[in-house]
């Protein structure tokens, strides 16, 4: 960033309705996961300066089919957190 009076918060929205067709907490886990990795990384090299989720699933039912449990958001965030260090050391 070459402004630094500019600061952009990246948001992960709504990744439980990316895979409707498959289990989605696992799916959402594993994309979460993903995504953290990639947003731990551009914060390491100071591309973002922060970042967060927000979904309309975590206000659901557990029931419901587009349920997202915050917790496993965490799940996700830790593993990215194990990933990156083994990568990075």
């Amino acid at each position: 960033m070459d402004n630094p009076n500019i600061h952009v918060i990246y948001i992960a929205h709504n990744p439980e309705t990316q895979g409707v067709e498959k289990d989605v907490r696992e799916f959402g886990k594993d994309r979460m996961t993903e995504t953290f990795v990639g947003l731990d990384i551009g914060m390491a090299e100071g591309q973002i300066g922060s970042y967060g989720g927000c979904s309309n699933g975590l206000s659901l039912p557990n029931s419901h089919l587009l349920y997202l449990d915050w917790e496993d958001l965490l799940t996700a965030a830790g593993r990215a957190e194990f990933i990156n260090t083994t990568i990075t050391g």
